[in-house]
């Protein structure tokens, strides 16, 4: 049985409350993200969601931009990766979802990735300029 408060509880919380918004890459993209996290949490002795703070958040999206990730390929041999700055957005943006939801289910009393604010990546940052651009009028939209 899992215990109300885990992060295990959590999760399906989030998955349930996201299949109904998004679509199901999109679920499985954030549940993984956030399952990733609680991992390295839990390795970090953070076991209950309650006691991440924002210097936890800052260690792991340090750790994700550091570590090189390794993937499984479709014939099970094991490539890795080297990460860059860019690789915390991907990271970033599922946690900074999932804590807000876990505050507004009344979950968690407080949001611990609400003061840390990371840029989109470079041709992210790009796209959200041009449209912002074409909303305001001051961009053709593109052909």
């Amino acid at each position: 049985m899992v215990q109300n408060g885990s992060w295990e509880w959590l999760i399906e919380g989030f998955k349930i409350d996201l299949e109904t918004q998004v679509k199901p890459k999109t679920v499985k993209d954030y549940c993984d993200h956030v399952s990733y996290f609680a991992r390295w949490a839990q390795n970090s002795n953070r076991n209950d969601p309650r006691s991440v703070n924002k210097r936890d958040i800052q260690e792991f999206l340090h750790f994700v931009a550091s570590t090189p990730a390794i993937f499984v390929t479709g014939n099970g041999a094991k490539r890795q990766i080297q990460r860059d700055e860019n690789s915390r957005w991907h990271h970033y943006f599922p946690l900074k979802r999932f804590f807000t939801w876990a505050v507004n289910e009344r979950h968690l009393q407080q949001n611990p990735i609400d003061s840390i604010v990371l840029k989109p990546p470079t041709a992210a940052r790009g796209l959200v300029n041009r449209c912002v651009n074409v909303r305001q009028g001051r961009a053709p939209l593109p052909a």
